[in-house]
């Protein structure tokens, strides 16, 4: 509906019963108010690449008429300078996201992760990079990356491998996920690239415990020794469970 927004007509313009009425000024074209069952908010809107961009921005009794006014001329300027208001917005927002919330955008979109992969990143963030969770992600810096990958290997250098690892995945995915008002991604670069620039990352150790063809039969006679005491009152179930694992080639998992 065309009208001449002004501030008496602003303030007497009756709530909605139901539903919603759009106010377009007569002055300022793309300038208008938004009136429901409870708010009336300003807006403006414009065409843009065929398609009609509505940024509703204030409420009435927020800011002043000649306020928002400044302010849908400010938003119709960029809508003809081919920027989108509403991309700025998902701009500023994907910025603040934290790394708590890239991990659980990550793992809800990998709808097929096992269980067991989906406890292992909570496990390693949670353990690990508990102090960065709550950090926006686009804060985590490559220094920072170094800095933890170097604490954690001082202690357990194939999880400091396993961490930076689960945590580089879901770097990836947010370099792919979050981005600026032109399209591209807020982030520049994956942090845990300087893990790999400094040729830091730990060797594999391969675990060598298999147990020789010929130290098999003195192995399961041992074994079948097991007997429950005093001092190890459990020891049966540990037999049951050796011979359970042998038989059926289970993981301990």
């Amino acid at each position: 509906m065309l009208h001449k927004l002004t501030k008496s007509f602003v303030e007497k313009v009756p709530f909605e019963k139901a539903g919603q009425i759009f106010y377009r000024d007569s002055e300022l074209l793309g300038f208008g108010l938004r009136v429901g069952k409870s708010a009336k908010v300003y807006y403006a809107e414009a065409k843009l690449h065929g398609k009609t961009v509505r940024k509703s921005f204030a409420r009435h009794n927020v800011v002043s008429l000649d306020e928002a006014r400044s302010q849908a001329k400010s938003y119709l300027a960029e809508i003809s300078r081919g920027k989108n208001p509403h991309d700025e917005e998902k701009a500023r927002k994907a910025k603040l996201v934290t790394l708590s919330e890239v991990l659980e955008n990550y793992i809800e979109v990998r709808g097929n992760l096992q269980r067991s992969t989906i406890q292992d990143y909570r496990h390693t963030f949670d353990a690990y990079l508990h102090d960065w969770l709550n950090k926006p992600a686009i804060e985590i810096s490559k220094d920072l990356v170094e800095l933890k990958f170097r604490k954690i290997s001082k202690t357990s250098p194939s999880q400091a491998n396993k961490t930076m690892r689960n945590f580089r995945a879901v770097m990836n995915y947010a370099i792919m996920k979050y981005e600026d008002s032109n399209g591209d991604s807020i982030f520049r670069h994956n942090p845990v690239v300087r893990i790999t620039q400094l040729r830091a990352w730990h060797r594999a150790v391969w675990k060598n415990t298999l147990i020789k063809h010929y130290d098999l039969a003195p192995w399961y006679q041992a074994v079948m020794n097991l007997s429950n005491d005093s001092i190890a009152p459990n020891r049966e179930v540990v037999r049951d469970f050796l011979l359970l694992v042998l038989f059926t080639g289970l993981r301990r998992s």
